[in-house]
């Protein structure tokens, strides 16, 4: 009977599970990223040079002596092989471009190891700097080396789609593994805690609301309060202890979710802890039942659709592949153009000549004479600077492109570009305003 149970549970590891969740945790995992890479590319020169404070050899010796000598762990990093400027900022571009593309889903089993490497290393280069989000940050790294992430909101999914091939079958595993890594890590900062008398007392929290350093400053006041610390104090024991096990069973874990989103929203509003709420928020998402995902992103859609030219209905109907971009196939200059658009933009987005299939959006009136058009679910029609600037959402290479494109004014000089190059190059004239929705 043992034997038979034993099975059963090897055996439902590798069953079939939705890959949503693992989608929703790699897009928020790299934004983290993203967001930390932007931070420290700020302080790069103080930081990551030799004319910073802490030079190479510094954070090698401190790794040294936090390892003891035996854990090579603490002392591995890309950037011991030169000290200089010129091979940081090389490990920083590649870092950047590499969580671009973990972001998007693009390669990202390549892209999942080169973040890994290139985190870990950066840890190692400044090793004072780093809090427990940065922990977090790293341990998670290393399980996306192991979990299918690009299989759902990824490029690599459309990768997929456009050759034909079958969507690879996500196992149970995958989930289980990142879930048990945030179940440890409640499990193990729980035990720390025991260890430490002021959290068996009370008062621990009253000494963290007191430190200038780590604490807000409207909490201050609040540690003067005995029975709110110690009650804030005893909390924090009880769903550390709480949370590891109940969160197994399918009717506990929307609640304990919930409770584990306050907790570290708390966390943030009460003490400056870096990245680290932000960390523990997203890696709470392999946890959400990918059943409940679907149906509040279906709820979204149907708001969507009541509401056509809405951002979110727009970004529907990419996915749903209704872009489609008409332009003049008889000019050379527009040829040109579109080739060169097609190669950045998504599989997503259609492109058609409109001397060939301009009947189809005939009912929404299009100048193709005047402009080319971006046409969305055969719905909203926009011209000219509006369709490029709309399709620079479709085009992940010309992202950093989109503040500039969405700052006032930018739509009167963009246009007045249109404008002078479609005189200049092309046969169409200037564009008019938007049909509808614009």
């Amino acid at each position: 009977m043992k034997a038979g149970v034993k099975g059963d549970w090897v055996e439902s590891l590798f069953l079939p599970a939705d890959p949503l969740p693992l989608g929703l945790f790699r897009i928020a995992f790299g934004v983290l990223l993203l967001f930390r890479f932007i931070s420290l590319c700020l302080d790069f020169n103080p930081l990551f040079t030799e004319a910073g404070p802490v030079p190479l050899q510094a954070a090698e010796a401190y790794g040294e002596a936090v390892s003891g000598g035996v854990a090579p762990y603490f002392r591995w990093s890309i950037f011991a092989i030169s000290e200089s400027t010129a091979w940081a900022r090389l490990l920083f571009a590649v870092y950047g471009v590499a969580i671009v593309a973990f972001l998007l889903g693009w390669r990202t089993r390549l892209t999942s190891l080169i973040v890994f490497v290139l985190t870990v290393s950066i840890h190692r280069r400044e090793p004072i700097l780093w809090l427990g989000g940065d922990s977090v940050i790293q341990g998670f790294a290393f399980w996306m080396l192991f979990v299918p992430a690009g299989y759902v909101l990824a490029l690599d999914a459309c990768r997929f789609t456009k050759q034909g091939r079958a969507r690879p079958v996500v196992r149970r595993w995958a989930l289980l593994l990142l879930q048990a890594q945030m179940a440890l890590i409640y499990m193990a900062t729980f035990l720390l805690k025991l260890e430490d008398p002021s959290w068996i007392d009370g008062t621990a929290l009253g000494h963290s609301w007191q430190l200038p350093f780590y604490s807000r400053e409207w909490i201050a006041p609040l540690a003067s309060i005995p029975a709110l610390v110690m009650a804030g104090t005893w909390a924090t024991l009880l769903f550390e202890a709480g949370f590891p096990i109940p969160v197994w069973w399918p009717r506990f874990r929307l609640w304990l979710l919930s409770l584990a989103a306050l907790f570290h929203l708390g966390i943030e509003l009460t003490l400056r802890t870096g990245i680290f709420s932000w960390a523990m928020l997203a890696c709470l998402i392999p946890f959400l039942p990918a059943a409940n995902l679907r149906h509040w992103i279906g709820r979204l859609d149907e708001r969507a659709r009541l509401r056509p030219g809405r951002w979110l209905w727009r970004i529907r109907m990419l996915q749903k592949k209704r872009w489609v971009v008409y332009f003049d196939g008889q000019c050379s200059f527009c040829r040109r153009w579109i080739g060169k658009a097609r190669w950045a933009a998504l599989p997503l987005v259609e492109w058609r000549d409109f001397r060939r299939h301009g009947d189809e959006v005939a009912h929404l009136n299009p100048q193709f004479d005047r402009a080319a058009y971006l046409i969305m679910d055969n719905t909203i029609a926009l011209p000219g600077f509006l369709a490029f600037r709309s399709l620079l959402w479709a085009m992940p290479i010309l992202w950093p492109l989109l503040p500039i494109a969405y700052l006032p004014g930018s739509r009167l000089v963009g246009e007045w570009m249109y404008r002078h190059i479609s005189i200049r190059y092309g046969p169409v004239r200037p564009p008019e305003p938007p049909i509808s929705g614009g």
